[in-house]
């Protein structure tokens, strides 16, 4: 387990474990580099991201490339020997994010992160701002086997997790886990002429996707509009096993996935969304 340091602390242990030279090009070293933004890292027993394996000595020259995402946090990692990356406890594992918490696509964009519309980042990241997609990933978030606290005594539908893809809708995109793979790319208007022919293309029943999602920007819409939707394209959404406020009394045993009624950023989706297995 990673040792949480002061900044002080930080900034001592990266340069003496990097022996003071950068560890892209051995120049002498100038900056004990976060390589996720300690901004990210909002916890209390992770605040700053002052880690030992969250810092790397750089140049100058490194520093910038960094900065602006044209030197990647894994080439850094395994110039410094570090096997697993830190990351804040909000962000979900199985992705692989840039500097700025900028999730990176198979085949080559980026998903936009929370700080990617603050000024100074949109100006570090101007020249790569084209390789975003306008997209959001589905909120697919870790297992609770307590209720999180956010929905305590809140309104919230609570949907039986069952087989088959999960989908996220759009105007002109629709796609399940991975959103660098469409199912079709059509205007909406012809979302639903062409929805069998590329289901049946991709070999999934149409019977078998159950939308819990529906996504518009950094958005996701509330719960009527999301059943608004799956009704006009003819799609299941996920078996409702409560709606109301939360009460984990009047559900059995079992996995579930659990939303607040209402409408909420991705940024938010780990306060709003949540997988809860009730034992």
């Amino acid at each position: 387990m990673q040792k949480l340091l002061t900044r002080n602390e930080f900034r001592a242990s990266v340069f003496k474990r990097d022996k003071y030279t950068c560890v892209m090009c051995g120049a002498e070293g100038k900056d004990a580099h976060h390589i996720i933004e300690r901004r990210l890292f909002k916890a209390a027993a992770e605040f700053g991201g002052y880690f030992l394996e969250n810092g790397a000595t750089l140049c100058e020259q490194h520093h910038l490339a960094a900065e602006d995402t044209s030197l990647s946090c894994e080439a850094i990692r395994a110039a410094c020997g570090i096997l697993e990356a830190v990351l804040p406890k909000h962000l979900p594992p199985y992705y692989v994010y840039d500097k700025w918490g900028n999730i990176l696509l198979g085949n080559g964009q980026k998903v936009r992160g929370e700080l990617f519309y603050e000024e100074p980042v949109q100006k570090v990241l101007r020249p790569f701002l084209g390789d975003f997609v306008k997209y959001m990933p589905f909120p697919f978030l870790w297992v609770e086997k307590d209720v999180p606290q956010p929905f305590e005594n809140e309104a919230v539908v609570i949907l039986k997790v069952i087989a088959g893809e999960k989908v996220v809708l759009y105007d002109d995109y629709m796609h399940t886990q991975a959103i660098d793979v469409p199912l079709q790319t059509a205007f909406w208007q012809n979302i639903k002429d062409l929805l069998d022919e590329n289901l049946y293309l991709c070999g999934i029943d149409a019977a078998d996707f159950y939308l819990a999602f529906v996504g518009k920007d950094d958005e996701y819409l509330s719960w009527e509009e999301t059943k608004e939707y799956a009704n006009i394209l003819n799609i299941n959404t996920l078996p409702v096993a409560y709606e109301g406020v939360f009460s984990a009394q009047s559900l059995e045993r079992g996995l579930y996935l659990m939303r607040k009624v209402v409408g909420f950023s991705r940024h938010e989706s780990s306060k709003m969304a949540v997988f809860v297995e009730i034992i």
